[in-house]
């Protein structure tokens, strides 16, 4: 549902016609409430542990300065889910590599100590890169 109220944005913000111009005020508005549609279905999702989602939140959160500490620490939640969860044993995606470094990058500005940063550079280590570990076919 996240993903239709996302696309219903970008539908919604383009005439294909041609023939009505939105006003910025109406895009305004229909953008906060599409994406509050679009964050409340990933919320949910999030919620019942689906990694995918809280990454989504996670790195939708931690690109705003005022809300790091808030996406770092969703960040964290979908590693640990991921990790943790039998559905996901033996495969992380690019996702769960953006989150680690991430984490690792950015973590000294939430007040994440060296040691618990170096822990999730070791998860790299661990995982390799996602192109080792899960060659494309071609």
């Amino acid at each position: 549902m996240a993903e239709f109220y996302i696309a219903r944005l970008f539908d919604q913000a383009s005439d294909p016609q041609g023939s009505t111009p939105m006003s910025a005020d109406y895009l305004a508005n229909l953008g906060k409430a599409t994406a509050e549609q679009a964050m409340g279905h990933l919320n949910v999702c999030a919620s019942a542990g689906f990694a995918p989602c809280q990454y989504r939140i996670g790195f939708w959160l931690s690109d705003s300065a005022a809300d790091l500490n808030n996406g770092l620490t969703v960040l964290r939640e979908a590693i640990r889910t991921t990790l943790a969860d039998a559905r996901y044993e033996g495969y992380v995606d690019s996702s769960f590599h953006q989150a680690v470094t991430k984490i690792y990058e950015k973590g000294a500005e939430i007040g994440l100590s060296d040691t618990a940063r170096n822990q999730y550079l070791d998860l790299l280590n661990q995982y390799g890169s996602v192109a080792k570990r899960y060659p494309l076919p071609w």
